[in-house]
C-alpha cells in the first residue's frame, strides 16, 4: 500500500511528502486529511527540521524540545467526549539531556501543562514508564484517561490509540507495532468535558510550559474519525508497519490472521 485508508482520515501528516531539502526548517506542514489546513510556524527558531532518509529511506521531522506548529483550521478542538476516533503515529523518541521522564506531546489542544482545562490528548509519551491518552477532559480530574507502558527510547515505533466515543474508560485502547498494550492504570471520574477551544498544536503545548515538547523524530501522524473498524485498522497498521518498521506483516486481531496487502 502506498497510502493509508483515506475514507474518514481527518488529519494526515507525512514527512516524506514535504517538498523540502534535508535540514530545512518546516514552516508549514500541510494536512493531507479531509480537514485540510496546515500546521505552521513563522518564527524560524521554533520550526522543526526535516531529516531525509532516516527510517527505511523515508523522511521524518525532527523536534528538539522547543518547536511548535499550530493548526491553521480547527482540528482536535472539534472533538468531544462522544467523538469516536483512531489516532496513529510513527516516531522515534530521543533521550532528554539531562536524563528525565520528559513528557513528549506530539499533538494536543491543551494550552499548557499541567493539563488544566478541557482538551484532547491522543498521545503522551513519558519514558521510561508511561504513555497516556486523554479524551476531552482535565488531566487527572474528569478526563477519560488510561495509561500504558511507554515505548523505548531511540527506537522507531508505531503507536495507535483508539476511542469508541462511549464515554467509558473501556472505550479507550492502545496498540504498539500491531500488538495490543496492557492497561497500566485508570484515573479520573470519567465525567468528561466539552472539547477545548484552543487551536491544535504539534510538537509542544501552546505556551511551552513545564518542558513539555517532543524530543525526537516524527515520520507520520494520522487521525480518523469516526474510529476505524477492525478490518480497516488492520489495513492502516499494515501500511505503517510495511512502510517504516521491520516487523512481521501478520498480526493477531479479533478477526482471523491474514497477511497485509
Amino acid at each position: 500500500m502506498d497510502s493509508p485508508p483515506l475514507g474518514n482520515l481527518a488529519i494526515w501528516l507525512n514527512a516524506d511528502r514535504l517538498g523540502l531539502l534535508d535540514a530545512a526548517g518546516v514552516a508549514s506542514w500541510p494536512n493531507l486529511g479531509s480537514l485540510g489546513g496546515a500546521f505552521a510556524q513563522a518564527v524560524a527558531s521554533m520550526q522543526p527540521i526535516l531529516k531525509r532518509a532516516v527510517v527505511k529511506g523515508k523522511a521524518a521531522v525532527h523536534f528538539h524540545g522547543g518547536q511548535l506548529l499550530t493548526a491553521s483550521v480547527p482540528m482536535l478542538e472539534t472533538f468531544t467526549r462522544t467523538t469516536p476516533w483512531t489516532a496513529a503515529i510513527v516516531m522515534r523518541l530521543m533521550p532528554a539531556v539531562p536524563a528525565s521522564a520528559r513528557p513528549n506531546v506530539p499533538l494536543t489542544t491543551f494550552p499548557h501543562s499541567p493539563f488544566s482545562g478541557p482538551g484532547v490528548l491522543p498521545f503522551y509519551f513519558a519514558p521510561p514508564t508511561t504513555t497516556i491518552a486523554i479524551v476531552a477532559g482535565n488531566y487527572a480530574a474528569d478526563a477519560i484517561q488510561l495509561a500504558w507502558p511507554a515505548p523505548p527510547i531511540g527506537a522507531w515505533f508505531c503507536w495507535v490509540t483508539g476511542y469508541d466515543g462511549s464515554g467509558a474508560a473501556a472505550g479507550l485502547t492502545a496498540r504498539m507495532n500491531g500488538l495490543p498494550q496492557a492497561v497500566q492504570a485508570t484515573t479520573g471520574s470519567l465525567a468528561g468535558s466539552p472539547a477545548s477551544g484552543q487551536p491544535t498544536t504539534l510538537g509542544a503545548v501552546a505556551d511551552l510550559s513545564n518542558n513539555v515538547g517532543v524530543l525526537g523524530d516524527l515520520a507520520e501522524l494520522l487521525i480518523w474519525t469516526p474510529a476505524l473498524d477492525t478490518l480497516t485498522l488492520e489495513m492502516a497498521e499494515g501500511y505503517l508497519l510495511q512502510r517504516y518498521l521491520s516487523a512481521p506483516l501478520v498480526r493477531q486481531y479479533a478477526s482471523p490472521r491474514r497477511p497485509w496487502c
